[in-house]
């Protein structure tokens, strides 16, 4: 049985805020977006990117972070280019 979507919810709160850095499959879990537009995402090509925002990530061995900040931004920008942010 899963949880309740509050509790999801209170959840994922909870690991945003505790994390100084995101990989790519913490973003994917915390906004419900698949790998393959995150990776369209941090392409610097604009014709790769297929009308996605940029988004702003970088490297530490042989991991691909994303601080929470430019998580966040990104995430904003999407949505006013979707026309849903208000």
């Amino acid at each position: 049985m899963q949880p309740a979507p509050e509790v999801r919810a209170e959840e994922r709160r909870a690991e945003q805020s505790e994390l100084l850095a995101y990989d790519i499959a913490t973003s994917c879990r915390l906004d419900g977006l698949c790998r393959s537009t995150k990776y369209k995402a941090i392409n610097p090509d604009p014709d790769k990117r297929e009308g996605l925002p940029f988004l702003k990530t970088f490297k530490a061995g042989k991991r691909r972070l994303m601080l929470p900040a430019d998580h966040r931004a990104w995430l904003e920008e999407l949505a006013a280019q979707s026309g849903g942010a208000k």
